[in-house]
């Protein structure tokens, strides 16, 4: 007996034009989800299968699979893949991303960054930007 799954698989992912975020359930990620950006957003679920928000007013209420739309894993491969090496990939306690597999990919995106890295204080940055001319 076959087991045919119609709700989407956790995480979800969402691409805004690269910026990549991704959800551990659909009820995080709808919250989060304006609908404004609507058309901008590629969603997904951990499958690859895309994803269309359900709206309601000015609220995402869900998320169902899109059914005539085949699934997409090596493009959410890629889209993750280009997002984490920008972002760097230390942060999120990866090596070489290039070989990771996706599910790997996608749980080290639901992690919290590594936060140890110095940064430069943001004063120090703003110190001479306004200075007084004399």
């Amino acid at each position: 007996m076959t087991v045919i799954s119609i709700e989407p698989t956790p995480p979800i992912t969402v691409d805004d034009s690269g910026d990549v975020s991704v959800y551990p359930d659909v009820e995080s990620a709808c919250a989060r989800i304006e609908v404004f950006d609507l058309p901008e957003l590629w969603i997904v679920d951990s499958r690859g299968r895309r994803l269309r928000a359900e709206v309601e007013g000015y609220d995402v209420i869900g998320l169902a699979i899109e059914a005539d739309l085949p699934p997409m894993p090596g493009e959410l491969a890629a889209r993750l893949r280009a997002f984490i090496e920008r972002a760097g990939p230390a942060r999120l306690g990866l090596s070489d991303v290039a070989e990771t597999r996706t599910e790997e990919l996608l749980a080290a995106m639901l992690r919290p960054p590594d936060r140890s890295f110095p940064r430069l204080p943001a004063r120090r940055w703003w110190r001479g930007r306004f200075a007084r001319h004399r």
